[in-house]
Parts: structure tokens; sequence; C-alpha cells
């Protein structure tokens, strides 16, 4: 951590990332303050978590006082294009006076300039001039094709988006790795569809709510195989639990339980209901899919819709189906056999 211009070290935390923003500062507590968020902000708070996305994308850079080279905000930065040094236990952030300090000596406050230096991990509390760097730049690309006739690793990206797979698909990648899908499910309506399966009482009613996500899912995957054509697509069916979809905060069960014409209380139950002891290795991922086996047919269905799509326009698609979290070989015969039944009747 840098302060000022004459660059006063405070403290530093080493992260190989390749890029540098700089923005005015935005403390956020949870993914409900998306509202409040300023475009182009400095992200600044504890952790994120997968419906945190939203604001990610919006944020010019990411800072968290929790986390590590594997948490939720490095790798989604990454994805992103973006900055983050995550794990700055030396930050202590004060949301009621909006406010964040760095020991005893330095006070930031929402609306101050820090500028990031992804690459070697540094935050400069200064609005400080950066750089786009140049991909096409021709010694880099003379260095990257002599770098071919050595080279025995390809490499996928990470992308769950259009844009993502596009600008990955620029940088070089040779595919894409993993795409998850539960990202795609924290846009705009989304998240309002997705609740609303998680709250339905009947598969009746989460075939419904799975219906209206269909189109959206198919549009997406069609993107990310149109700007990845002729190359390998990983796509992970749903992998969290489901209470990461459903809001944990007072105001927004509220908010939820108007839009939906039912009791707060209900809502409150079924939060209550979702609660696990360690949900990484509960009710989630393949276990989730073959409890509710709609989920896996609506996500396969619209893959291999996609993938069939793209193919009458002419451009080649290859998705591949990721089965998240098995930990036993019925789990996945299970979700295979669920799959293949799914991909069989669409292509009657």
């Amino acid at each position: 951590f840098r302060q000022g211009v004459d660059h006063t070290l405070i403290g530093m935390l080493d992260w190989p990332d390749f890029d540098s923003a700089s923005g005015e500062v935005c403390l956020i507590e949870s993914a409900a303050e998306i509202d409040r968020f300023v475009d182009g902000s400095v992200l600044v708070t504890a952790t994120t978590d997968p419906d945190w996305v939203p604001i990610m994308k919006r944020a010019a850079a990411i800072v968290t006082d929790h986390g590590g080279r594997t948490s939720h905000a490095a790798l989604v930065a990454r994805q992103f294009g973006k900055p983050a040094v995550v794990g700055v236990d030396e930050i202590e952030i004060d949301l009621d006076n909006h406010r964040m300090t760095v020991g005893e000596d330095l006070e930031i406050r929402e609306g101050e300039y820090l500028s990031i230096d992804g690459n070697l991990g540094l935050i400069f509390h200064a609005n400080l001039p950066t750089v786009e760097p140049d991909i096409k730049d021709p010694y880099l690309l003379k260095i990257l094709e002599w770098a071919d006739d050595f080279r025995k690793l390809g490499v996928r990206a990470n992308a769950d988006y259009p844009a993502d797979a596009q600008r990955a698909r620029e940088y070089g990648a040779e595919g894409i790795g993993l795409c998850r899908t539960e990202h795609m499910f924290f846009e705009g309506d989304r998240i309002k569809v997705m609740r609303e399966m998680i709250l339905a009482h009947t598969t009746k009613e989460r075939r419904k709510a799975l219906a209206q996500l269909l189109p959206m899912q198919r549009e997406d995957f069609e993107g990310i195989f149109e700007a990845m054509a002729g190359l390998p697509v990983t796509i992970r069916l749903l992998d969290p639990p489901l209470h990461e979809f459903v809001p944990h905060q007072l105001a927004t069960q509220k908010d939820l339980a108007d839009e939906m014409h039912i009791s707060l209380q209900a809502v409150k139950n079924k939060v209550a209901e979702l609660d696990e002891f360690n949900p990484m290795l509960g009710h989630r991922g393949c276990r989730l899919g073959n409890t509710y086996p709609e989920i896996t047919e609506m996500q396969t269905r619209a893959i291999i819709e996609a993938a069939l799509n793209l193919k009458e326009k002419g451009i080649e698609a290859k998705p591949e189906i990721m089965v998240p979290l098995v930990g036993n070989y019925n789990e996945f015969v299970e979700q295979e056999n669920i799959i293949r039944s799914t991909a069989e009747k669409v292509f009657e």
C-alpha cells in the first residue's frame, strides 16, 4: 500500500495479474447495495461471492481484506480482465463512516482515489495514469510466434459471458476450460426468475420458472460458442448451493416477498431451510441436479440447442458438459443419464 505522490511504502501484497486501474473508492458490505455502486469505482469490501458478479463487472478494480490466490474475487476479476488485490489484512473497513484505514496513519474515505497495480499487488492512495496494454504489439506477437514452435501446453480461459470469451480468444486462448453457468443467473431479471424457481413448491412451478431461464441461457451459450467457433468450450452445470441465490438481508427479503406476493415469513423459512453447516460439501453440484433433474434438463437443452442453432449458421460449436462436485460414481451416472436422454430429445 503506498500513500500519496511520494509513494511511502505502508504494506504490500504480491499478486500476479497484468492490469492496472484507477478509480474512486466505493465501500460495499453486500451485493444488495448494487444500486449505490458507482460504475468505474474501485470496489473495496471484505470478500465477494457469486452474487457480487454484477457489481464486479461494473468496478474498475477490486480490493478485499480477506481471501487469497484462489478466492472468488481473484479468479473472477482475472476473468473480467480487472486488477484485484486480495487478502490485504492491513485494511480496516468502517462501513458506518464510509471510510477505510490502513494502520494508524492513513484514512481513506469514499470518493477518494485509489490506483491498483495488479501486477505487483500494489495499491496507491493517488489517481495515477494507466496505460492499456497493446496485445497487437508486433514484438509481442513475434515472441509468441517463436514460443509456439517449442511449447507443449495449450491454454484455455475461464469465461462466463460472450464478451469474456471474445477477449480470451483475442488473447490467444485455445478454448474455454471453465464456463460457470451460475454467474449467468445473477444478471438483471434472471436472479428474480432463479429465486422463483428456488421458492417453488412443486416440480410444475419449478419447470415454469426454468422455462423462462432457458432462452436466456441458450442466448449466452450461442454468444460464447460463436466467439470460440471451432474451439472446445467446457460448460459446468449449476454448481453452488441454492442458498447463494437467496437474499440474506432483511430488506432484500422483504423486497422479494413483495415481488412474489408471498409473506416475509415464507421467504425467511426458505432461507433457513437452505442453510447448511458445510455448504461447500453439501447439497450442491451434481446432488442438486439429481434432486431436481429439471435443472440439469434445462441447462443441457440450452447447451445443445445453442450448438445446433450455430451449426445452422455454419458455425462450428464444440460444447463439453462438466458434471460438478461428483463424490460418488452413481451420482455421475445419474447425471449422465439425464444429460444424454435430454440431448437425444433435442436431436429428435
